[in-house]
This record gives C-alpha cells, sequence and structure tokens, in this order.
C-alpha cells in the first residue's frame, strides 16, 4: 500500500511520454489517471487516460454489491464529459454557483448526445490502439479542439482525452500506488 492507502494497481501510459504524472486515482478501486506530455510538430500537448481494471463486482464493506460499468456507452459518456469538463471555467465564488450547474448541465447533455450517437462512424471513428503487441479498437470522437476515446482492453478499460491523438498510439501498462509509479 501507498502513503494514502492506495493498493498497487497497472495504469497505461502512452509511450513517447516526455514527461507524465499521476493526476487522479482511487485509494479503494482500480482507477488510476495519468496526464502525460506529448511531443507533437507544433509542440508539446496534454493527453489524459484514465484506466479502470476491471476486478468484477464485489461486496463493500457494508454489504453491498459493487462494480464499474464498463460498457461502451458509459465509456463514451465519461470520455466525452471529461474531455469538455477539462476546458471549462473553474468556480471561483458562490455568485458563479448558478452558472457553473448550468454549464455542468450542458457538458451532461453533450456527453449524453455523444453516446447515443455511438454507432455514427462520422461521429465516432476507429483508430488503432497497441498495448502490449495486440492491436485494439479505440473509438475516438473529434473536437475542434483536441478529442475524447475509450478502448476496451480486456483487463482494463482506457478512456483517452486531449488536444491531440498520436499516431500511432501505442500504450504500456505500468504498475502505480497512489500518486508513484512503481
Amino acid at each position: 500500500m501507498d502513503d494514502d492507502g492506495s493498493a498497487p494497481t497497472i495504469a497505461l501510459v502512452p509511450e513517447g511520454a516526455l514527461s507524465m504524472r499521476i493526476s487522479a486515482w482511487s485509494s479503494t478501486d482500480p482507477h488510476t489517471s495519468v496526464t502525460a506530455t506529448m511531443p507533437g510538430t507544433d509542440g508539446e500537448y496534454e493527453m489524459t487516460v484514465h484506466t479502470i481494471v476491471r476486478d468484477g463486482e464485489r461486496f463493500s464493506p457494508t454489504g453491498y454489491a459493487h462494480g464499474v460499468a464498463t460498457d461502451h456507452p458509459t465509456l463514451a459518456w465519461s470520455a466525452v464529459w471529461a474531455f469538455l469538463a477539462s476546458r471549462s471555467q473553474p468556480t471561483e465564488s458562490e455568485d458563479q454557483r448558478a452558472t457553473a450547474r448550468a454549464a455542468t448541465d450542458a457538458i451532461e447533455a453533450r456527453a449524453e448526445d455523444a453516446a447515443a450517437a455511438l454507432p455514427d462512424r462520422e461521429r465516432w471513428t476507429l483508430r488503432p490502439v497497441t498495448v502490449a503487441g495486440a492491436v485494439y479498437v479505440h473509438h475516438v470522437h473529434a473536437f475542434e479542439d483536441g478529442f475524447a476515446g475509450f478502448a476496451d482492453l480486456g483487463p482494463e478499460v482506457v478512456t483517452l482525452t486531449g488536444d491531440a491523438l498520436p499516431d500511432p498510439l501505442v500504450l504500456t501498462r505500468r504498475t502505480v500506488a497512489g500518486r508513484r509509479f512503481l
């Protein structure tokens, strides 16, 4: 366990990253987000990979069934929501709460619309992502200023968001605990 009580888990990280940092994790479930700085033709850009390790449905400490939704519509919604939320303005005062709520509602509506459009290959293109030599399907939703996407890798699923998408996209499994790479 890490200092914060986080058990070791797996994070997918992009090959070729100039730098990486663990930007979010769960101390109880196998979820980790890694934000990577990538080299680009027009300078550096950021990309975030959120990894969810599939560890099955379990009982919570209070006896409830606990699992993680990893179906394609949920992953599509999650990726689009994360992309749009990352571009929203932070709430700086109580006076901005109503405006922030309206912005959140708009983000949720756009994420729901994008998830419902998953079969539309004009809105969700299929691209390859390579992990440990195996090629998987990466569902990509393009925006004017970036992308949101997801991939089912079997033992893990990932959502990816960022300013640009590396070509080719190659991910590597890394062991992490809390905010540390092991």
